[in-house]
């Protein structure tokens, strides 16, 4: 009985871990979108360090669709982003996407038992039984 509480402790902190991390990214995200109407006008200065800012998001993001994790990552610490820009998913995607490239499956089902619940109610894999 210990055992199996340790072992729902342990959950209970990566997920607390993974939600606290889910918002200061939304947090950040409407901080970002607060200051752009905070700005009056498109001529105004603010916009155009606010739309720089924007453009590097949207580089990093870009970076991360195409692979290219460590740049993205590195952009995103240089320009002080990293809570507007997704790195963690965009890697464990990668992961998974190298795996399959590889032949393997396993981190593919994996990642599907660990998000079981969520596929389930999203309909995804119906007409697949998830382990």
């Amino acid at each position: 009985m210990l055992a199996r509480m340790r072992g729902v402790k342990r959950k209970l902190t990566a997920h607390a871990q993974e939600e606290e991390r889910l918002h200061t990214q939304a947090a950040a995200r409407i901080i970002h979108l607060d200051q752009l109407y905070a700005i009056n006008s498109a001529e105004d200065v603010k916009y155009e360090a606010w739309s720089r800012r924007r453009l590097d998001r949207l580089l990093a993001d870009y970076l991360l669709r195409h692979g290219y994790n460590d740049s993205a990552e590195q952009l995103a610490k240089e320009r002080g982003m990293e809570a507007l820009v997704d790195v963690e998913t965009f890697k464990s995607m990668s992961r998974i996407r190298e795996a399959l490239l590889g032949g393997s499956i396993t981190e593919a089902l994996a990642w599907c038992t660990e998000n079981k619940k969520e596929l389930r109610k999203m309909e995804v894999c119906s007409s697949m039984a998830l382990p």
